[in-house]
């Protein structure tokens, strides 16, 4: 595991078009190669989803509320409302 993560291997494999995880081979292949510049970029500003059991139903709900709002069907307050109640529920499930 170690030997994967090292610099030089990950320069090796990226010259198979793997993206590298080493933050300095990621850095050294950035600088020679375009295409990888914007995904390292991106990297900097994921989002790591929480460990919450029911994620995908709170986020379905997350949107529904938030497409509600947007769409001026509902008003921010009762949306928000609304949206904080039906995913508490899930959560406690």
């Amino acid at each position: 595991m170690k030997w994967m993560v090292n610099t030089q291997s990950q320069i090796a494999m990226s010259q198979t078009g793997i993206i590298p995880i080493n933050l300095k081979a990621k850095e050294i292949k950035a600088q020679g190669e375009s295409f990888i510049h914007p995904y390292t970029e991106a990297l900097d500003h994921t989002f790591l989803r929480p460990p919450v059991k029911r994620y995908s139903r709170i986020d379905a709900t997350y949107i529904k509320y938030m497409t509600k709002i947007f769409q001026e069907e509902l008003s921010v307050k009762q949306g928000l409302t609304e949206a904080a109640a039906e995913i508490d529920r899930l959560l406690k499930q």
